[in-house]
């Protein structure tokens, strides 16, 4: 079977890898091609590839057109993942704390308005038009209609990372040669201090309805 990713060294060619586990299989018992995600639609088509490990919108948009039918999504195949996280760079977090904490602060704002427009895995809670709006303005998204339609990936409202999925990829990168590093944790890089400190101003996330 030959399965597409974005990158070996990616998160996708993880969550493969997780994939093949849940049938018994390694990593080694499949072919895994690198192809950019818009391209698997493509790829799909051409029936260059049998499976892919994609993003959205590609997926909507490959099922929509009957080049391809979803097995599962993330939530189902490696629901631990880690998928998005804010990067601080050593001199911004020591040099500049206050600002640090300000921009967590307003990401933490910005990522629980988010997560109240998701209903039943779609943008289509309260204020989704504003979430809509501002998907398509700062992102190469633009069409809302697509935006509306895709399944958008949970983030964690308080911030906080999944360590756990983090060693699962760790140990995966280790396997396939990507990092040879043998001492390395995920908790030598994660620093949580910020969004502890935006989580105790805010207070813990709380869904609407529950406020």
């Amino acid at each position: 079977m030959k399965i597409a990713v974005a990158s070996i060294g990616g998160g996708n060619a993880s969550g493969g890898n997780q994939a093949l586990h849940r049938g018994g299989l390694r990593f080694t018992d499949a072919t895994f091609v690198t192809l950019p995600f818009p391209q698997h639609l493509t790829a799909f088509a051409n029936k260059a590839i049998d499976a892919a490990m994609t993003n959205e919108p590609t997926m909507t948009l490959a099922v929509e057109k009957g080049v391809a039918v979803k097995i599962a999504g993330n939530d189902v195949i490696y629901p631990q993942q880690q998928t998005a996280i804010v990067f601080y760079s050593e001199k911004f977090a020591r040099t500049r704390p206050a600002a640090a904490q300000k921009f967590m602060r307003a990401y933490l704002r910005a990522v629980r308005d988010y997560t109240d427009a998701l209903i039943d895995s779609k943008i289509a809670g309260p204020h989704a038009d504003e979430i809509v709006a501002a998907l398509t303005q700062y992102t190469n998204l633009k069409n809302p209609e697509l935006v509306r339609k895709i399944t958008p990936p949970a983030i964690n409202p308080d911030g906080r990372v999944n360590l756990a999925g983090m060693r699962i990829d760790l140990a995966f990168y280790r396997e396939i040669g990507q990092v040879q590093d043998a001492a390395i944790k995920p908790e030598d890089i994660v620093d949580m201090s910020f969004v502890d400190a935006a989580v105790r101003e805010l207070g813990p996330y709380r869904p609407p309805g529950k406020r």
